[in-house]
């Protein structure tokens, strides 16, 4: 029966070293942190991707120190994480391999890298598009266009067509129509029905622009629901040119 129990012991112990050699030699090597490192720093705000070289861990931990004292730490089956939102400021981070995805088995953490986030410059400033960018818009405060697109992002890129059809293509159209209404009223185009087409038209191109103002004023209340920082929106029923 001894000799029976030895041999047992010795096929688990095989088993194991087969199909699971870490159980016993203890062991998962420490990852090497790849981006973002100091030679990257300053990295701009907005889609960040963290990464590391994959040692053959099933899972890894990595851990951020934020500039506010506080961090971000999760575990997750990969040697990539991209993370959104990150602010202007300094940054320590460091990874660590795992035997599963409660943190059980980890190794010790790799050396801490150290980079900065920073807003991107000017020309990169613009656009209509509010979601899904590599980069976020610095003169945007009030939300990050490097965040995923969801539905609420459907109301605010209705809500930057509306901006630039309002204050600026309708200004443009209204200067072209000043234009050729002075034109036709000094030349008398037209003959004696020309005032009353040039009434008809700034008519309607009034009532288009007061129902664009409304949907403007209700497009930006649906977004204060969305939760978008108000002081981005400021007063939305104050118009600024």
């Amino acid at each position: 029966m001894r000799f029976i129990g030895r041999f047992i012991g010795i096929v688990l112990i095989l088993g194991v070293l087969v199909f699971d050699p870490g159980f016993v030699f203890g062991a998962l090597d420490t990852p090497t942190l790849l981006y973002p490192t100091v030679s990257d720093s300053p990295v701009w705000k907005g889609k960040i991707e963290f990464r590391w070289n994959a040692t053959g861990a099933p899972f890894y931990k990595y851990f951020i120190d934020l500039p506010d004292g506080s961090a971000k730490t999760a575990i997750v089956p990969s040697s990539l994480v991209t993370i959104y939102g990150l602010e202007p400021g300094t940054y320590h981070w460091r990874v660590s391999a795992c035997d599963d995805g409660q943190g059980a088995g980890c190794v010790v953490w790799s050396g801490d890298e150290t980079f900065e986030i920073v807003l991107a410059p000017a020309e990169f400033s613009g656009g209509l598009i509010p979601c899904g960018r590599e980069v976020d818009d610095a003169s945007t405060p009030g939300y990050d266009e490097s965040d995923p697109c969801g539905i609420s992002h459907i109301f605010l890129l209705l809500k930057n067509l509306l901006d630039f059809v309002l204050w600026k293509v309708s200004l443009f159209v209204l200067l072209i129509l000043t234009v050729i209404t002075g034109a036709t009223s000094y030349f008398s185009l037209g003959g004696p029905n020309a005032l009353a087409r040039i009434k008809t038209v700034f008519r309607s191109f009034l009532v288009g622009f007061l129902v664009m103002v409304f949907a403007w004023m209700l497009v930006n209340i649906i977004l204060t629901l969305f939760g978008f920082q108000s002081k981005f929106f400021g007063k939305w029923w104050e118009i600024s040119f």
